[in-house]
């Protein structure tokens, strides 16, 4: 992220149906924790505000005022610094007449959240492609760092299924047991093993992914296998995990896993489990 030209991204954003609300957040430092507690802003200090702001008779400070207003409803954006997300937001001010700015300082909070998810979409776009850079000339490399614990903990003891390789393992939710069942009832499998977010093995690329769970078979094939409900994408996941596979070597292999839907370099749980009693 250190070269990102966040100051030189589209700054194209569609605001159509904005909620027409703005809020205000009200931090009670008497209650636990400093949890922030949030208020519709009344009409009249909606009205107010977007009324001085529209009083401004020079247009680049009128720009600056409503630049303000919004860096600091979009907040931190770390590692991103500040003045880039301010450069960004008056770019993308620039084509506003004063209807634009009346619409904006009466739905602020939204125009602030499609500008944060615009934002983010700008880096999550460069840091994947940093990545792929970094990676095809080798200043990125594979190289072994995870092996299995004797003993791990678990948060939420699951359903007790043949050849998990800790007894218990952690939990699962229905379609990963149905899965997890019939692959434990395949004969070329070994053994498998949730793999817990955020405490086991990671495919540390543009995004930090921690797949379902791991299998090995027979043959000496390591599965990685992510399960996904039909109705979630995982498009990054998919790019990173078959990306990792084909670094990875002909001994590995990355499976995400739809019950039915059919998306391009995953499969289907029919077809993962043909594909699974070739390894």
């Amino acid at each position: 992220m250190k070269k990102f030209p966040l100051r030189t991204c589209n700054t194209s954003i569609n605001f159509d149906n904005v909620d027409a609300e703005i809020y205000k957040v009200d931090l009670d430092e008497n209650t636990k924790d400093n949890i922030p507690t949030f208020c519709k802003v009344g009409k009249d200090v909606q009205t107010s505000l977007a009324q001085w702001i529209l009083s401004i008779k020079d247009v680049e400070s009128k720009r600056k005022k409503c630049a303000e207003l919004l860096v600091g409803l979009v907040g931190k954006m770390y590692p991103i610094p500040d003045q880039e997300i301010k450069i960004y937001i008056k770019r993308v001010l620039e084509s506003f007449d004063d209807a634009a700015f009346n619409h904006m300082l009466n739905n602020s909070t939204p125009y602030a959240a499609k500008i944060k998810a615009a934002i983010q979409n700008h880096a999550d776009t460069y840091v994947r492609d940093e990545f792929r850079r970094e990676l095809d000339s080798d200043k990125i490399i594979l190289k072994s760092s995870y092996t299995f614990k004797k003993q791990k903990p678990y948060s939420v003891r699951g359903k007790s299924i043949a050849k998990g390789l800790y007894e218990p393992e952690e939990s699962f939710n229905n379609f990963e047991a149905e899965v997890v069942n019939e692959l434990a009832n395949l004969d070329n499998v070994e053994f498998w093993t949730r793999n817990k977010e955020r405490a086991d093995f990671c495919i540390n690329g543009f995004i930090n992914h921690y797949p379902d769970f791991i299998v090995k078979t027979k043959k000496g094939k390591i599965v990685l296998l992510e399960t996904k409900g039909d109705h979630l994408d995982a498009a990054k996941k998919i790019e990173l995990g078959n990306l990792w596979a084909s670094k990875a070597g002909n001994d590995y292999r990355y499976c995400l896993v739809y019950e039915e839907r059919n998306v391009e370099g995953a499969y289907t749980k029919e077809e993962f489990l043909s594909q699974m009693r070739n390894w």
